[in-house]
Formats: structure tokens, C-alpha cells, sequence
């Protein structure tokens, strides 16, 4: 009863026989214990009771007086401080503890994002290098599609020409005839090099692929031969092949 009362109002009791005290006489750890002279003094810390100090005794012959009430309130104020800097010192240790965690964590995160960024300029360094290398493949492709452009765009005006005088010089039909093949398989060549340009998903994505074939030289020749010296004739040029088992020459005279 008098601890709960301390707990409960923080102020220190003195009572010099709690038997015939009226505010504890009826307590059951008053009358069980048999108390007489009780002295109770509060632990606060900032206003706050962390505990209480509690002396009696079983008889009545020496009572506790004011001057034991002040002796025990000087010891509880010092006990309380000593409580509530070890109560600090340990919220600090604590704190501590979890600020190294803390850190800790921060360290691993910061390891693990580094390790992220390395990975990551690894890749789009890999990408950059890929890009550039299909950038050059595609430079290369269009370089060598004009240039195999140029050609027959030139030997299709060449024929065209051609076939204008022929048609002037009430030419034959079978003459005729050739000039338009030839023409139309120039056209052909030139429709397979445009779609391979513009096929533009497949340049971006390195799928272009050069496939090697064996192709005979003396053929490729003769059609070149064939080809050109159409050509060559309405200039008054005469285009000669000189052609010796795998070897072959040709001159304009």
C-alpha cells in the first residue's frame, strides 16, 4: 500500500506506526508483516519514478524521524542520478551499436552499387562497341552498294542510248532484242543491291552476311565482254578479249 502510493504520487511517506496510521492501517502487507514505522522514498528521474526505497521496522520503540526522511532523500536523489546515467550510458551503447550497423549496411550497399555501376558501364561500354562496330558495317555496306550502283546505272544509260540509235537506224529486232536483255538484267542486279540496302533491321543487326561462291572467271568475263562492248561501239571503240586457258586480257582500241 505505502509503495503503491509512493509509485503512484512520487512524494516520499513517513509513518511512525502504520498500525494506527489511518492511511495504511487496513493494508494486508501491514498487518501481515506486523509493520510499526515505515519510511518510503521515491527514485525519480526527470519527474519520473524509476523506483523506490523502502525501510521499516516491527516495533515501535525507535520510530523513524525527519531527520532519517532527509538522510534517505539525499541518498535516493544520488542513486536515482547514478540509475538514470547508467540508464543513459546503456540507450547510448545501444545506439552505438546500431549506428555500426548501421554503417555497415550503408558499406554494403555502397559495395553492392559499385559493383552494379561497374557491371553496368561494362555492358554499355560492350554495347557501345557493338554499335560502333555495326555503324562501320553499315558505312562499309552502303560504300560498296553506290559503288556497285554507279556501274549499271551507267551501262543502263549507255544501252538506253544505244538502243535510241538502233531504233533511229531501223535496226534489227534480234539486235534490238539484246540491248533490252541486257538492259533488264542490268535493272535486275541493281533491284537485289536496293533490297539489300534497304533491308535496313537486318544491317542494324549484323544479320548481313557475305556468302562465298565459286564462280568461274573465263564466265564472268564474257558476260562483262558481252556487256560492254555494246557500248564501246557507238564511240567507235572496239573492245577486244584475249582469252588464253584460265588467263584472259582485254584492251580498247
Amino acid at each position: 500500500t505505502i509503495l503503491n502510493q509512493v509509485l503512484r504520487e512520487g512524494i516520499a511517506i513517513i509513518t511512525q506506526d502504520a498500525q494506527e496510521d489511518e492511511r495504511f492501517s487496513g493494508g494486508d502487507s501491514i498487518v501481515f508483516y506486523s509493520i510499526r514505522s515505515a519510511l518510503s522514498v521515491p527514485l525519480k528521474s526527470k519527474e519520473t519514478v524509476i523506483g523506490v526505497v523502502h525501510l521499516d521496522k516491527l516495533t515501535a520503540s525507535q520510530p523513524f524521524k525527519e531527520e532519517d526522511l532527509q538522510l534517505l532523500a539525499l541518498i535516493c536523489n544520488q542513486a536515482a542520478s547514478n540509475l538514470a546515467n547508467a540508464q543513459l550510458f546503456e540507450e547510448l551503447r545501444v545506439a552505438n551499436a546500431e549506428l555500426r550497423g548501421a554503417k555497415e549496411e550503408i558499406l554494403r550497399w555502397n559495395l553492392e552499387l559499385e559493383q552494379k555501376v561497374e557491371e553496368r558501364t561494362r555492358e554499355i561500354a560492350a554495347k557501345s562497341e557493338e554499335i560502333l562496330n555495326l555503324n562501320q558495317q553499315k558505312d562499309e555496306l552502303m560504300g560498296m552498294v553506290a559503288h556497285d550502283l554507279r556501274t549499271p546505272i551507267t551501262s543502263i544509260l549507255g544501252f538506253a542510248d544505244v538502243i535510241i540509235q538502233h531504233v533511229d537506224m531501223n535496226a534489227d529486232q534480234e539486235r534490238i532484242r539484246e540491248d533490252v536483255q541486257i538492259v533488264s538484267r542490268i535493272a535486275a542486279e541493281m533491284s537485289d543491291l536496293l533490297n539489300d540496302l534497304l533491308d535496313v533491321s537486318k544491317i542494324e543487326a549484323g544479320k548481313i552476311t557475305i556468302q562465298l561462291e565459286k564462280k568461274s572467271v573465263r564466265s564472268l568475263v564474257l558476260e562483262c565482254y558481252h556487256t560492254y562492248c555494246f557500248l564501246t561501239e557507238p564511240k567507235q571503240l572496239k573492245l577486244q578479249l584475249d582469252m588464253n586457258g584460265e588467263a584472259c586480257l582485254a584492251a580498247v582500241l
